[in-house]
């Protein structure tokens, strides 16, 4: 073959498979990110489905309620989700009444804040003209979804999910929304495409320079032997270049992948705070629990994933109960026996909430189990022994422990040694007794007998 074909079908072969390459990761890392986002909507969505009481909220039909009691009771559970997340900028309610939506629960203050002239507060009955074919179709079939893509308004660059409401017969009666900041996102693509372009410009030389090797090769064939090693080396060195390139379009996807894990370990964390503001009993409660747990699993040796699954179940072991009355969570006195009826239905709650968002569902055995006993006289399911998961066995000690060892309006905090005791006691009862001599041992660690703040 003439040297000049020779060097470029080598430049040709090289620049297709290096674009190739390049605009698959490419690809790849803009689906991870987009598909991520969507899924945090539609988790977040359905997670602010379940604090609405769909069967008073088919009740407003007039602007006038706004100033009802009950629109306000309505309204206070979104305006807390909204409160404790940071990338979120609406949580609404809407409903189909003639093929046209409408608002009906918006806890946004009243006001003009990006200064266009309108208020951003939407009124019961508004309504939506401009409303997405997405948000329509969950209003039509009653599955949720979100937004294929993002879309400017007056208040900036947004992705939006929504969550079908239903009410206490199963019927579907709006549903919920939440508008999501898609700045960062926006932003990620920017750098994305930015190093694809790098990527490009990188291929070009590198082909360009591998035709002019092979070219000199073919021309030289007859040379010394020490030029043609170093045409070799040269090619080799650019496709060790190609591959570095690629292993860093490779490393941003795995990056922007931890991005979005600690994006959603930081919203865990904030429906945690969210229930800690709603029963200030507890406040702090969740973060000492937290950290206890994961000194027990360390202690057995759990691995990272399994450390991780464990601080998240823990941060979520009471999320049922913002699906409890205020009249009954928060009520100074004893609980009535069907108050706490009620109040034993938490956990069931917390499956209810959490089961839909996928990368959750190893978590659940702590919400789900752990107020079960290991002599099977415990709630919801009545498990014994080892039908207890492991997870809410080593929870149910660390959370009896943090309330006995916290101040209560009712009692002060039990002291280090009276607490040990008491669980001591409980062994082979209440709690699992390998694990009960395990976490003896880990909190008999602490140096202190000062009762923790509540």
């Amino acid at each position: 073959m003439a040297p000049a074909k020779a060097a470029l079908l080598a430049g040709v072969v090289l620049l297709l498979a290096s674009c190739v390459s390049s605009v698959a990761l490419y690809c790849s890392a803009q689906r991870a990110a987009f598909d991520g986002m969507r899924a945090e909507l539609s988790r977040t969505a359905a997670m602010a489905a379940t604090v609405v009481d769909a069967d008073a909220h088919k009740q407003f039909v007039s602007p006038e309620q706004e100033a009802s009691p009950e629109y306000r009771r309505a309204i206070a559970p979104l305006a807390r989700i909204l409160t404790a997340s940071g990338d979120m900028k609406f949580v609404y309610t809407c409903v189909l009444r003639q093929d046209k939506v409408y608002f009906i629960l918006d806890p946004t203050p009243a006001g003009d804040s990006n200064g266009d002239g309108v208020d951003d507060k939407s009124h019961i009955m508004d309504a939506y003209p401009e409303a997405p074919q997405s948000m329509i179709e969950t209003l039509r079939t009653g599955i949720g979804g979100s937004d294929s893509k993002v879309y400017p308004d007056r208040w900036g660059s947004f992705m939006s999910g929504y969550a079908p409401l239903r009410d206490s017969q199963g019927s579907l009666v709006g549903i919920v929304g939440v508008d999501m900041n898609a700045t960062q996102y926006l932003k990620h693509l920017e750098h994305l495409q930015r190093a694809l372009w790098v990527g490009f410009v990188m291929a070009l030389l590198m082909s360009l320079g591998a035709a002019i090797c092979v070219y000199s090769y073919q021309r030289n064939a007859q040379a010394a032997s020490a030029e043609r090693l170093a045409s070799a080396e040269a090619l080799r060195r650019a496709h060790e270049e190609l591959r570095q390139t690629n292993n860093d379009l490779e490393e941003r996807v795995h990056l922007r992948t931890a991005e979005l894990l600690v994006a959603y370990n930081a919203t865990i964390e904030g429906w945690s705070r969210a229930l800690e503001m709603r029963d200030h009993e507890t406040e702090g409660h969740c973060r000492r629990v937290t950290d206890l747990a994961l000194r027990m699993g360390e202690a057995l040796g759990m691995n990272d994933d399994e450390l991780n699954t464990l601080r998240q179940g823990a941060l979520l072991h009471d999320i049922g109960k913002m699906g409890i009355p205020d009249e009954i969570l928060l009520k100074p006195g004893a609980l009535t026996e069907s108050e706490w009826a009620i109040m034993r239905l938490h956990p069931e709650y917390a499956v209810q909430m959490l089961q839909p968002i996928e990368f959750l569902e190893p978590a659940l055995d702590i919400p789900r189990y752990h107020h079960e006993k290991w002599d099977g006289t415990g709630y919801p399911c009545g498990l014994s022994g080892e039908e207890i998961p492991r997870a809410a066995r080593l929870f149910a000690l660390v959370d009896v422990w943090d309330a006995l060892r916290s101040d209560r309006p009712y009692r002060r905090a039990w002291s280090h040694d009276r607490v040990c005791e008491h669980i001591r006691g409980l062994a082979g009862s209440h709690f699992d007794p390998a694990l009960t001599e395990i976490f003896l041992d880990v909190v008999g660690e602490e140096q202190t007998d000062l009762p923790l703040a509540a």
